[in-house]
């Protein structure tokens, strides 16, 4: 009755009016227990707004938005490029309507598991917002790794639309929405996009597998045998599957090669097939060899001709002249051959297809066709796929090629030798040489194949300029042989500059470009998390709350030194041979431990009976590396442990002042000054100091013309991660406001967000400077860029040229 008497726009009938009574009939239901308080005006009124919010984030059109387009969504899993990693969710709702299961995979651009998570919630939700979930475990999950930039793949549209949506929603899923978009903003270089569901099977694998793996993470040397399966199947199929037809890079490359076949010859490969072209393909194939799925040999087709012959023939035939469908029998069976001894990778793996007998009757048939024309298509350079044709012959060639070049010492002309190898898996770069870059990318878009940069050799003759050379080796990205391979994508981001200038050394991990003890240890701790076989996060999130406690920084500093066993305890001295006696240095009677000391010696178990705290002092007495200090941080909250550290520190301040023979204090008085000291300080760091605002710096503010007469420019970058391109705009506008001249440029380079602001600015000044346009105000939002100009930045930043 509610909602006949109402509908959205008034509309009695129709898709609107069913949509209003759904979600009335939703709200009602989560409102019954306020009725009492509520009018069904405000219920109603609820219901309609809540169902306006979901279309607008179904609708929503947002122009910075584009990858809802069908034509961009991926069909196919596809990996990353460079050092960026990849991780796919998906959720899966299990039969009994009460639980659900997520499923997260991260893999790198070889297609390689970096690390797996499955987690079982035993929740009814929605599905929508089981995946909404998924989003907010893959988010959090990285909180707790570095990777430098991370693409994350959901099958679920409309929760990728409400996280890009402005639309705030008031319901379950809008508050999971909104804690996505909260730790969005927390990480940098965190893209999220949709796929299709073929491109997130191996996500849905995982999640299907969290029944039986609860809170599981794993990495590829740990993962179940059952998901390794799904991981490898998907490798190869994203490997092998053929990629949309580039129509105008195949006709490009089409337009190049001479036409060699008649209209003899075509005519000829357009005849049908005769029983015959049949059974002299069956002659030629080896009866032993390997078994497909039929479990047949071509050795029973051909003893046994005389009585599946003509059945055979039927089938074959019709394939072949009728263009009937053979899916019932090219199944296929997919075994991996290892290419070296010991393989590590999915590269280092041959895919080999054992076929059924059928189905490479019908292969065969065409292959011995097409084998009479074939010496007039294959160049005569090559030296594959023909009969008595070596490729011992290609290898002499080029043996003598090379041995020429390696001699070649004199004339003004240098040669170079280049050695391509295709396959179909390789990192795409950005390389120097524009000629050579463009013919083989025209060739991989017409071919589908791929340059294998591992297997690829560029020589060089002896009188080749070296600067030549250098400038042609970044082709085949020789990068690697000198740089780490997680510095070589950096390298090849890097737009070139407009100055020669002096080379320098560049800490990468700080803005300034100066190395930092702090910086190095956060790059050696995310190195050691990336090489870790196993991924435990409990001693991880320990020390995460371990250094957030808020304590003075001497205070913290010596509870890490309790953990780490390195304060100067009588036993600790005794192992140095410093002192001859483990005994307590104020009992005199017992061992005295960093336990000992800290709680169960009666000095401190005086003081801590002053507090609130209880302990078992035994096992505290048996401390180990700080197991203790470990087991108290979870059982007390983050005040009380502050508290339980300070006053460690306090007992032990006082038990080195007895020790060197100065006044002890009282057991109240130590408890009561470490609380004190403890108040003070958080006191004084709660006070938010508002820091220094540079002159130079604007604040959030509509921009302002120029004075009369004069000319500002205001610049500014917008970044291509997924092409490593930067988008550059700059515009000139006079004392009125009016745009006097605008340029927008795309650049070749994908570095740090400042370094592209400080290359936009240059370039945004070489073309006023070419436009002989006299620029008074230049407006930019890096204050980096601005202060390294007005010289209050470190003279050693990486983009000071």
């Amino acid at each position: 009755m509610l909602g006949a008497k109402l509908g959205p726009n008034g509309e009695e009938n129709g898709s609107g009016r069913r949509a209003g009574i759904g979600v009335e009939c939703c709200v009602v239901d989560q409102n019954l227990e306020k009725r009492d308080r509520g009018e069904k005006r405000d219920v109603v009124a609820y219901a309609f707004r809540y169902l306006d919010q979901w279309k607008a984030a179904q609708i929503s059109s947002d122009s910075s938005w584009p990858i809802l387009m069908a034509a961009d969504v991926s069909e196919q899993w596809t990996p990353p490029n460079g050092i960026s990693v990849k991780i796919n969710v998906d959720a899966a709702m299990f039969n009994d309507g009460r639980s659900f299961g997520l499923g997260m995979v991260a893999r790198n651009s070889d297609g390689l598991l970096i690390a797996g998570r499955m987690k079982y919630t035993a929740v009814q939700v929605e599905v929508a917002v089981a995946e909404a979930i998924g989003i907010r475990e893959v988010l959090s999950w990285l909180k707790e790794n570095r990777w430098p930039q991370v693409y994350i793949e959901t099958d679920s549209l409309c929760v990728v639309q409400a996280i890009h949506s402005s639309t705030d929603m008031i319901s379950l899923f809008g508050s999971v929405i909104q804690d996505c978009k909260t730790l969005l903003a927390s990480l940098n270089n965190v893209v999220v996009s949709f796929v299709k569901r073929s491109a997130n099977v191996v996500a849905h694998k995982f999640a299907r597998a969290a029944r039986l793996y609860p809170d599981c993470t794993c990495s590829l040397e740990t993962i179940p045998t059952e998901l390794l399966s799904c991981l490898v199947a998907d490798y190869f199929t994203q490997l092998f599957t053929v990629a949309a037809d580039d129509h105008w890079a195949l006709s490009h490359i089409l337009s190049t090669i001479p036409t060699t076949i008649t209209y003899d010859h075509n005519a000829y490969l357009l005849q049908d097939f005769s029983k015959d072209d049949v059974l002299m393909a069956l002659k030629s194939m080896g009866g032993d060899k390997s078994l497909g799925l039929d479990g047949m040999f071509a050795m029973f087709y051909q003893h046994n001709w005389d009585i599946v012959g003509s059945l055979v023939i039927e089938v074959v035939l019709e394939v072949l002249n009728n263009g009937a469908n053979p899916a019932a029998f090219n199944k296929t069976l997919i075994t991996l051959i290892p290419k070296i001894k010991k393989p590590k990778t999915m590269k280092d793996f041959r895919p080999i297809s054992l076929c059924n007998v059928v189905y490479k009757l019908v292969s065969k048939c065409i292959v011995v066709l097409l084998k009479n024309v074939l010496h007039h298509v294959i160049s005569e350079t090559q030296s594959a796929f023909l009969p008595h044709r070596l490729i011992t012959d290609n290898v002499l060639v080029a043996f003598e090629m090379i041995h020429s070049l390696k001699h070649r010492r004199r004339g003004s002309k240098g040669y170079a030798a280049l050695k391509l190898d295709m396959s179909k898996a390789f990192d795409r770069v950005e390389w120097s040489c524009v000629a050579i870059k463009r013919a083989l990318d025209i060739y991989h878009r017409a071919s589908g194949q791929l340059l294998n940069e591992d297997k690829s050799v560029m020589s060089f003759s002896p009188n080749t300029l070296e600067h030549v050379q250098h400038s042609l080796s970044n082709i085949l990205d020789l990068l690697q042989r000198d740089f780490s391979c997680v510095d070589v994508p950096n390298i090849l981001k890097i737009p070139l500059s407009f100055s020669t200038t002096t080379d320098l050394w560049i800490w990468n991990n700080t803005t300034s470009g100066e190395y930092t003890v702090q910086s190095g240890y956060h790059f050696a701790c995310s190195l050691e998390n990336q090489h870790r076989a196993t991924s435990s996060t409990s001693e991880q999130s320990w020390w995460k709350a371990f250094w957030g406690l808020n304590l003075p920084s001497k205070v913290r500093i010596f509870a890490w030194r309790v953990i780490q066993h390195s304060i100067p305890v009588a036993a600790a001295l005794f192992q140095r041979k410093i002192i001859t006696s483990v005994a307590c240095s104020l009992c005199s009677n017992a061992w005295e431990s960093i336990g000992h000391a800290m709680f169960s010696c009666k000095h401190a178990k005086t003081v801590w009976r002053h507090s609130n705290f209880s302990y078992d002092y035994q096992a505290a007495s048996r401390m180990k590396e700080g197991d203790f200090l470990m087991y108290l941080l979870n059982i007390h909250t983050k005040s009380d442990m502050e508290k339980i550290i300070c006053t460690m520190w306090s007992i032990w301040s006082d038990r080195n002042n007895i020790i060197h023979n100065k006044s002890p204090q009282q057991p109240a008085a130590i408890y009561a000054k470490s609380l004190a000291y403890l108040n003070n300080f958080q006191q004084v760091t709660s006070t938010d100091s508002a820091p220094p605002i540079n002159s130079h710096v604007a604040a959030h503010q509509q921009w302002r013309s120029p004075p009369c007469g004069q000319l500002k420019m205001n610049v500014d970058v917008a970044v291509d991660t997924s092409h490593n391109r930067t988008g550059f705009g700059a515009i000139v506008r006079d004392s009125n406001g009016l745009g006097v001249a605008a340029i927008s440029k795309s650049i070749a380079g994908n570095i740090k967000s400042h370094e592209m602001e400080a290359k936009a600015l240059c370039h945004g000044l070489q073309w006023a400077r070419n436009l002989q346009l006299q620029i008074s105000f230049v407006e930019t939002d890096s204050v980096m860029v601005v202060n390294s100009i007005t010289g209050l930045a470190s003279k050693n930043l990486d983009f000071k040229d």
